[in-house]
This record gives structure tokens, C-alpha cells and sequence, in this order.
């Protein structure tokens, strides 16, 4: 019995997708079964040979663009520690962001916004130590940021190179049902494997 050997060819035409087109080729020598082969043009090619990115790339990925401010403070404001923290945290100045935040802290010692944030910015100015501290904390813990919290904590334990207590919060949350980086954590996870 003669066998069918399609030929898929793939080649972008000028400012047109690619189009694909499958030739019927009627071989004496092939298999009773379909054969099939892919002529891809050399771009298609690189694309598709991408490798997927490593585990820092995704951590820095996942860090390269600061957590929205939801606090900003409008208007005049009255100068204090915490609306100068909000601020410098929106210019992206991190570092000094934290020195305001921690003199906010001695004023509101349990506002979990003034916590997070300062977390944040010890994050962005890579002081992980410190901002695994803050995110681990109970009023992280016991706040509306209790998820976003321990999402940051998880990359602050990985640039930290702590990967075992890393992979024991990213399972936590790649298991737990309607968490917010649930499928994120799962992708690092698979990484870290």
C-alpha cells in the first residue's frame, strides 16, 4: 500500500500572518500510516527553540514592577512620617521610603498599610532580611494584605537564597484554592524542582 506524507509548510508572508499550507505527497516508501513533516522558516524556528525563563528571571520578572500604592495621600497632607513614606515610595526611592515608614511605625504600630508597604520598599532596596521580618509578621498575617504579604515574603525568601522556607510558602499557597498567585507560585515551584 502507498503511503501519505504531508508536508506542512509555514512562512509568513509580507505584513500577512503566517500562513501554512499541507501538500499531499504520495510516497511508495512510507508507512501505510500518515507521515508528517514541518518546514518552518528559520524565524518561526528561534521562537519556537525559546527556552522557558529560569527561576531568578520569573523572581525578577515578578519584582520588576513595584506593587501598586493604594494609600496615596491627597491633598496637602500634614507632613507626617507616613504621608512622606507614601511618597517616596511612589517616586520609587525605597531606601529612604523605609527610614519614613519606620518612624511612622513608633507612631502607628499596628497599621498593617504602614507594615506592608515598609515590607515593600525593604523588598525593592533588596534589605530581605528585613522585609521577611515585616511580611512574616502577625499583623501581616491577621491584615487585608495577608495574601500579598506571603506572596512577597516567598520572593524575599528566594533572592534571599532561602530556598527550602521558599518552597514550604510557595507550596502553601500553589495548595491553597482562590489564593491570589496561585498559579505564579506553582510556576516557581516547578522551577525550584
Amino acid at each position: 500500500m502507498v503511503g501519505v506524507v504531508n508536508v506542512l509548510l509555514v512562512w509568513p508572508l509580507i505584513a500577512v500572518p503566517p500562513v501554512a499550507t499541507v501538500y499531499h505527497l504520495y510516497c511508495p516508501f512510507a508507512p501505510p500510516e500518515a507521515l508528517s513533516v514541518a518546514v518552518l522558516p528559520p524565524q518561526v524556528v528561534a521562537r519556537l527553540m525559546v527556552a522557558t525563563p529560569d527561576l531568578q528571571t520569573l523572581v525578577n520578572q515578578e519584582l520588576s514592577k513595584p506593587y501598586p500604592l493604594s494609600n496615596l495621600v491627597r491633598g496637602e497632607g500634614d507632613g507626617s512620617a507616613k504621608e512622606k513614606a507614601f511618597q517616596l515610595y511612589a517616586q520609587g526611592d525605597f531606601a529612604n521610603a523605609t527610614i519614613y515608614f519606620e518612624k511612622a511605625t513608633t507612631e502607628e504600630k499596628d497599621n498593617a498599610s504602614i507594615a506592608f508597604y515598609n515590607g515593600l520598599s525593604y523588598l525593592y532596596a533588596e534589605k530581605y532580611e528585613k522585609a521577611i521580618a515585616l511580611f512574616g509578621s502577625d499583623v501581616m498575617k491577621a491584615s487585608r494584605y495577608s495574601q500579598q504579604a506571603e506572596w512577597h515574603r516567598a520572593l524575599a525568601l528566594l533572592k534571599s537564597g532561602n530556598m527550602t522556607e521558599s518552597k514550604a510558602v510557595l507550596t502553601l499557597m500553589a495548595d491553597q484554592v482562590g489564593h491570589f498567585k496561585q498559579e505564579a507560585a506553582s510556576r516557581l515551584l516547578e522551577k525550584m524542582e
